[in-house]
């Protein structure tokens, strides 16, 4: 499964999602729609973007699987078969 983040540079929750995912070592590939044109066209134009982070999962066939918009991370974590909110309490 690939997994994509559109983010936004002055986003606080993106940051705190970003660093959800990586210290569950989960490997995604940022897209900040402040920085990239396409990025921004993306996130408006095939997944109706209306807040971020949004979070894109797609199969190894490029097909997207699912999408989450916000910090949700009790989907996040049923989709990812991981649990996120396990390490936030003690933070």
């Amino acid at each position: 499964m690939k997994i994509a983040m559109y983010t936004s540079t002055s986003c606080w929750h993106c940051h705190e999602l970003k660093n959800i995912f990586t210290k569950n070592n989960i490997i995604f590939e940022e897209r900040d729609i402040q920085k990239s044109s396409k990025f921004l066209n993306d996130f408006f134009d095939i997944f109706n973007g209306s807040g971020y982070p949004l979070t894109v999962f797609y199969g190894e066939d490029g097909t997207m699987i699912e999408k989450v918009e916000g910090v949700n991370l009790k989907k996040l974590s049923t989709i990812l078969e991981i649990d996120l909110m396990k390490n936030l309490i003690a933070e």
